[in-house]
C-alpha cells in the first residue's frame, strides 16, 4: 500500500507473517547465520549424508 505515492504498509497473510517472525527469531540467535552459511558451504562441497543413507544406517539395520 502506498500513501502519497510512497510505500506505507504491507499486507500479508497470517501464515506469511508467522513464517517471517519464525525466521527472524532463528536468525537473531548468536551465530545462527554463520552456522547456516557454513552448512551451505559443506553441502556445496558434497559433505553431507543423504536421507537414504540415514535410513539405511538407522532404520534398515534394526
Amino acid at each position: 500500500m502506498t500513501r502519497h505515492g510512497r510505500p506505507a504498509a504491507v499486507i500479508m497473510s497470517v501464515q506469511d507473517l508467522a513464517s517471517l517472525e519464525e525466521t527472524l527469531e532463528i536468525l537473531s540467535a548468536p551465530g545462527a547465520l554463520e552456522e547456516i552459511r557454513s552448512a551451505e558451504r559443506e553441502i556445496n562441497r558434497g559433505q553431507y549424508v543423504s536421507a537414504a543413507e540415514l535410513r539405511a544406517k538407522y532404520l534398515d539395520s534394526e
